[in-house]
C-alpha cells in the first residue's frame, strides 16, 4: 500500500508541474500531508502549488477550467496559494483530483499548514481590512432587508434594521477618511481607493429598492467552481477589489497597491 500511495503522489506531481508548465505560470511545488483525500485516493499527501500573486488571477481562471477528460489520472488532491514576495495571502483553492472543481479553501487550518510548509507568514488582516470587512457584511444585510421588505405582504409589521443605513456609512467614512481621500496623490493611495468604492458601493445600495440584482443577489449568485465568470459583476468586481487593497493598506501609512484580480 505504501509504494502504491508513493507512486500515485509521484505520478501527481508530474501531472501538476506538467500542466502548470502548458499554463506557462510560474509554480513552487511541495507534497503536503492531506486528512482529507479524494474518493479513490490511496496517498495520504496532495499537491501544493505556490504561485505569484501577480497570476493569481490566471491561476483561479485556470484551475476552475481544467476539463476533467483532461486529467484522468490526477487521483490525488490539488492545493493553490498565492504569495506576494515574503508572504503567504490568506487564500487558496482545492482541486479534488480528476473529478470535481476547484473550489476556495475555507478552513483556516490548510492556509496555516501551508504558511508553515513554505516558510512564509500569512498576510494579517490590518484594522482597515477589518472595517471593509464590516461595512461589507453590513451593505449585504442591508441590500438583503430591502429584498425581504420588498417581498413581504404590506400588512405585515417590518422587522427593525439591523444596521446603520448605507447613506449614514458613507457620510462616516468621507469624514474618518477625510485626509487620504484629500491627499493630492489620493489616486495611487490604497487607502483611499480602497474608501472611494466602499462609498460607492453604499451609494449604490442606498439606491437600490429591492427589486433586481442588488448587492445581496450578486453575492448570492456567485460561482464559486468559476470565480472569474462571476468576477464579471460590477458588485462582485467591486468587493473583489476593497478586500484586495484592505490586505495591503493601512491609514496613514505609505502601502503598496496591487492588482485586485482574481480575489
Amino acid at each position: 500500500m505504501a509504494e502504491a500511495a508513493d507512486i500515485q503522489t509521484q505520478r501527481d506531481l508530474d501531472i501538476v508541474r506538467a500542466w502548470f508548465a502548458t499554463q506557462d505560470i510560474p509554480v513552487e511545488l511541495h507534497v503536503i500531508a492531506d486528512d482529507d483525500r479524494p474518493p479513490g485516493a490511496v496517498s495520504h499527501q496532495q499537491i501544493l502549488a505556490v504561485v505569484p500573486h501577480d497570476r493569481w488571477a490566471d491561476t483561479v481562471y485556470a484551475l476552475q477550467h481544467w476539463p476533467t477528460d483532461a486529467r484522468p489520472d490526477l487521483i490525488g488532491a490539488v492545493v493553490a496559494a498565492p504569495v506576494d514576495q515574503h508572504r503567504l495571502l490568506p487564500m487558496a483553492l482545492r482541486l479534488l483530483g480528476g473529478s470535481g472543481a476547484a473550489f476556495p479553501v475555507t478552513d483556516v487550518a490548510v492556509i496555516d499548514h501551508v504558511s508553515a510548509v513554505v516558510q512564509k507568514p500569512v498576510t494579517t488582516v490590518n484594522p482597515l481590512g477589518t472595517e471593509i470587512d464590516q461595512v461589507l457584511t453590513t451593505l449585504v444585510t442591508t441590500s438583503l432587508e430591502l429584498v425581504r421588505d420588498t417581498n413581504r405582504d404590506p400588512s405585515w409589521a417590518r422587522p427593525p434594521r439591523t444596521g446603520a443605513g448605507p447613506s449614514d456609512i458613507a457620510e462616516g467614512l468621507k469624514q474618518q477618511y477625510s485626509t487620504e481621500l484629500a491627499a493630492p496623490d489620493q489616486e495611487n493611495d490604497p487607502v483611499a481607493a480602497a474608501i472611494a468604492i466602499l462609498v460607492t458601493l453604499c451609494e449604490q445600495v442606498a439606491a437600490e429598492d429591492g427589486t433586481g440584482d442588488g448587492l445581496a443577489a450578486s453575492v448570492a449568485s456567485i460561482d464559486w467552481a468559476d470565480i472569474a465568470e462571476s468576477s464579471t459583476n460590477p458588485y462582485v468586481a467591486a468587493i473583489n477589489a476593497t478586500l484586495a487593497l484592505g490586505l495591503y493598506a493601512e491609514p496613514s501609512v505609505e502601502a503598496e497597491c496591487v492588482s485586485s484580480e482574481g480575489l
